[in-house]
């Protein structure tokens, strides 16, 4: 928080985080005269780089425009999404034609950015002003934005909503059957091996069923034994695929065979 304008009456720069361990450091933009804070967010897909500007009145609005330009410099634009917000104390409004504002949209097109607030967000009984911007340089990525009236301050509340990456799944263990020295006669060889008349003895169903499954598992284990990989679940899709290719072959010669 910089409060260096309020001893003028003026005001200040505050950037508040609901969640720290978004945080990647907590400034990345400090200009004394600007008073531009920015804030490195760890987005879930893209980085995202959020910079809350004021410039009091009493500043040079071309000196404050030079202090920006010379901080662009150090940001990568096409390596994250940009956003700049707050009280630049120039009026944006369609009718008007203040020279910060033409100062201002110079800036913009300069970089590429896209002000996203169009409704005034300075209401008196006088007059209306639209002077908290909220500039980014992906609109695409932008779900929603707009101005909130609140009683708490002469400046409405000025948002925007960024649209979220998609979490990329860990990779993670899974098991499969080996088939690569497996032979079919060797398997049904040893399948007719089997003692399968224990099953004979069992007190119900449910037993003759785990019966079978251990002595089958046995031989298969010997045949086309399980392995353990690591697999990344984002090209998940193929491997799927052939495992349950794999297991309804299987399923159909295990069938076939008691049959």
């Amino acid at each position: 928080m910089d409060k260096a304008g309020a001893k003028k009456g003026f005001g200040g720069v505050a950037i508040y985080d609901g969640k720290a361990c978004l945080l990647e450091s907590e400034m990345i933009l400090i200009l004394l005269i600007t008073n531009v804070y920015g804030l490195n967010l760890l987005a879930q897909c893209r980085p995202t780089l959020i910079c809350c500007a004021y410039r009091a009145p009493d500043i040079n609005f071309c000196n404050f425009i030079l202090n920006l330009n010379n901080c662009m410099a150090n940001i990568k634009l096409d390596k994250c999404d940009f956003v700049l917000l707050g009280d630049l104390n120039a009026n944006m409004l369609s009718h008007s034609r203040n020279k910060e504002k033409q100062d201002l949209l110079k800036f913009v097109r300069t970089f590429d950015f896209t002000q996203l607030i169009t409704k005034a967000t300075r209401v008196t009984e006088s007059v209306k002003s639209l002077l908290d911007v909220i500039l980014v340089n992906n609109d695409h990525r932008i779900i929603d934005s707009g101005v909130v009236p609140v009683s708490l301050s002469d400046h409405y509340l000025v948002y925007c909503v960024l649209k979220s990456g998609v979490t990329k799944a860990p990779p993670r263990t899974i098991e499969y059957r080996s088939y690569k020295n497996f032979n079919a006669n060797s398997f049904i060889a040893d399948l007719n091996n089997v003692p399968w008349h224990v099953t004979e003895s069992a007190d119900n169903i449910d037993d003759v069923v785990f019966i079978c499954n251990k002595l089958f598992s046995e031989v298969a284990d010997l045949h086309a034994p399980v392995k353990r990989s690591r697999v990344n679940l984002n090209n998940l899709d193929s491997e799927v695929r052939n495992a349950q290719t794999l297991a309804i072959l299987n399923k159909n010669l295990y069938f076939k065979i008691l049959a």
